[in-house]
C-alpha cells in the first residue's frame, strides 16, 4: 500500500514536472489541490530579482572629494583614483547604496548577513503566513527529473504540515520551524561602497555559490553603473590580476565581470 502511494506521489509529480522544465513561473498541483508551487529562481528563465532602491547621488565625486580632502588636492578624479588605488578605501564610506531583493531562499540569506557591516530588513516568517511557501530549486535539481519529483513531493508534503498546524492552532511563529532552507524570503539591504566591494571579492568569485553569486553579479552591474570609478576594479581577485584562492577555480571571471556580461 505504502508503495503504491510513493507511486501515486511521483505520477502526480511528473506532471508538475513539464512546466517546470518548460519554463514556467508557476504550476497547478492536481485539480483537488487549490495550492499552487511557485519556483522562483531557475538557471533558465525566471531569476532572482535585484532592485536599487537608493544610492548616494554623485557617488565617485563624494568620495573623490573625501579623498581630496585628505590629500589637501582639488582634483576629486585624481584623488579616489590614488587612494583605491592605494588601498585607502575609507574615504568610500560615504556611499551607501539600498537594495530590495526577491525570490531568494533562506539558504542565501543564511550566507548573506555573514556580512555584517550592513542593514537587514528581512520578510519574517514569524508574522507572515509561509502556507504557500514559494521555493528556490537548485539547478543540479532541475536537471534531474527523478529528483526533482521527489523534491516536489517532499515541498508539498512539507506546506501539507504547515497548513495542518496552524489550523490545530499551532502559531506561525512555531510551525515555520517546519519550513525548508529552500523556502522564498525577500529583504532590504543597505551597504556603504566599501563593504559593497569586499562583498564582490568574495561572492562574485567561481568558488562561491551559485545563487548568492548570481546576487552579487547583479548588485554589482547597478552598481558599475551609479558609481562607475569606485567599482571600476569591483570583483573577484582575478579582475585585479590575482586569485587569493588556495586553489584557483582554473576560470577567471575577469573578464566577463569588465565587460559586464556576467548577467547574461
Amino acid at each position: 500500500m505504502e508503495n503504491d502511494q510513493k507511486k501515486a506521489d511521483l505520477e502526480i509529480s511528473a506532471n508538475r514536472i513539464t512546466t517546470v522544465i518548460n519554463g514556467e513561473d508557476t504550476f497547478t498541483l492536481i485539480e483537488n489541490d487549490k495550492r499552487k508551487m511557485t519556483t522562483c529562481r531557475k538557471e533558465q528563465g525566471k531569476r532572482l530579482k535585484v532592485m536599487l532602491l537608493h544610492a548616494t547621488p554623485f557617488g565617485d565625486v563624494l568620495a573623490g572629494q573625501a579623498a581630496a580632502i585628505c590629500t589637501n588636492t582639488t582634483n576629486y578624479e585624481k584623488a579616489l583614483q590614488h587612494a583605491v588605488g592605494s588601498g585607502h578605501e575609507s574615504v568610500m564610506e560615504h556611499v551607501y547604496f539600498t537594495f530590495l531583493i526577491t525570490d531568494v531562499s533562506r539558504a542565501l540569506l543564511a550566507q548573506l548577513t555573514r556580512h555584517r557591516i550592513a542593514s537587514y530588513d528581512v520578510q519574517s516568517q514569524r508574522y507572515v503566513d509561509m502556507g504557500s511557501m514559494p521555493v528556490v530549486i537548485p539547478p543540479s535539481i532541475q536537471n534531474n527529473q527523478k529528483i526533482l519529483a521527489k523534491f516536489i513531493v517532499l515541498m508539498n508534503k512539507i506546506r501539507d504540515f504547515y497548513h495542518e498546524a496552524t489550523e490545530a492552532g499551532i502559531p506561525k511563529e512555531d510551525a515555520r520551524y517546519s519550513t525548508p532552507q529552500a523556502a522564498c524570503t525577500k529583504l532590504m539591504l543597505s551597504m556603504n561602497a566599501r563593504e559593497l566591494r569586499h562583498f564582490f571579492s568574495l561572492r562574485c568569485c567561481n568558488r562561491a555559490q551559485w545563487e548568492i553569486r548570481d546576487l552579487a553579479d547583479q548588485m554589482l552591474a547597478i552598481c558599475k553603473k551609479e558609481a562607475p570609478k569606485i567599482f571600476a576594479d569591483a570583483g573577484p581577485g582575478c579582475v585585479r590580476g590575482h586569485c587569493p584562492e588556495k586553489r584557483p577555480c582554473g576560470k577567471p571571471r575577469a573578464a566577463e565581470i569588465t565587460e559586464g556580461t556576467a548577467q547574461k
